[in-house]
């Protein structure tokens, strides 16, 4: 299958390549380009799909750095971009810095929702305190969820709010200087996941 898309896309780079240019401004061509492509990487993402083989390179630097899987992407493609820019000169690497940010940022859209509101799931020992700091910094409504009791451990609390995209870093910044060792979700599998280790 991955023969098989390789094989589609360079002929389709070659037969595209004599078609005049849709837009002749090099920035408006990175800024549409950018967004398109991030449309169509996370539409792929988002229903199952895979791209190439950089997740296997993901799986293998990520255990040794502290960053999450798209920010080991992102550093992976700033290296090849810089790469470029030594060679093919900065100009060409900057407008196509600009396209991959803005496809990055399509990508997270795509995958997330275009919801301006995310629901965040908090599991701490701390949930009372952190549910005072939140309705005090952020008035949220916060709603907490039953919980197994597990013997001969401080039980865990699970609580879940619905937070703006603009603060979820504000409020995951919060939660983790009140309670280092809390796991924040922003779905319900990742969640179960979580509580599946303990």
């Amino acid at each position: 299958m991955i023969v098989l898309s390789l094989f589609i896309f360079s002929m389709s780079a070659i037969l595209l390549h004599t078609v005049p240019a849709f837009i002749e401004n090099t920035a408006l061509s990175a800024i549409c380009g950018g967004i398109t492509l991030g449309l169509g990487i996370g539409l792929v993402v988002r229903y199952g799909g895979s791209l190439d083989a950089s997740e296997n390179a993901v799986r293998r630097i990520k255990p040794m750095t502290k960053l999450s899987a798209p920010n080991v992407i992102m550093v992976l493609n700033f290296s090849v971009l810089l790469g470029a820019g030594i060679v093919f000169g900065w100009d060409q690497a900057m407008y196509s810095t600009i396209a991959y940010l803005l496809a990055f940022e399509m990508v997270k859209l795509t995958i997330e929702g275009f919801s301006m509101h995310r629901t965040v799931w908090i599991v701490s020992k701390r949930c009372e305190d952190i549910e005072e700091m939140l309705r005090i910094r952020f008035n949220l409504e916060i709603t907490f969820l039953q919980t197994d009791d597990h013997p001969g451990r401080d039980l865990e609390k699970v609580m879940v709010c619905k937070v703006h995209r603009l603060e979820e870093g504000r409020v995951k910044a919060i939660v983790k200087s009140m309670d280092p060792d809390s796991a924040i979700a922003v779905d319900e599998a990742a969640l179960q996941r979580r509580q599946s280790f303990n």
